[in-house]
């Protein structure tokens, strides 16, 4: 497990690899999830940390989605659950304290040309 600074964060933040469901934790960063053995459900920690940023990216190239949710009284940007099901499509995601995780931006899979 790498440590990386978190910008909101005056302590390191950690950046880890998932192959399976996971409930993210408040000190977790960063979340490559890898679903080439079937589909992983990511849970976001609860929003209580006003600030907050996680980032989520599905770094596998099989078609089984990577599902991100929140806990059931939050939303994403008043939505859920996101989903990625190509490979490097992710998500910055920031709390706002309250109950909704806002996406600030999203990583799409680079498209190789020849």
């Amino acid at each position: 497990m790498s440590k990386v600074r978190n910008p909101s964060s005056t302590s390191g933040q950690t950046l880890i690899t998932k192959t399976v469901d996971y409930a993210m934790m408040l000190s977790d960063f960063a979340v490559y999830v890898d679903a080439a053995h079937g589909p992983v459900h990511i849970t976001l920690p609860e929003t209580s940390d006003k600030g907050m940023l996680v980032f989520i990216q599905k770094v596998d190239d099989s078609h089984n989605p990577v599902i991100v949710k929140c806990t059931e009284r939050e939303r994403i940007d008043g939505a859920t659950p996101l989903e990625a099901t190509s490979r490097w499509e992710g998500w910055m995601l920031v709390a706002d304290g309250v109950k909704t995780w806002g996406v600030i931006s999203r990583s799409f899979s680079a498209k190789r040309t020849t």
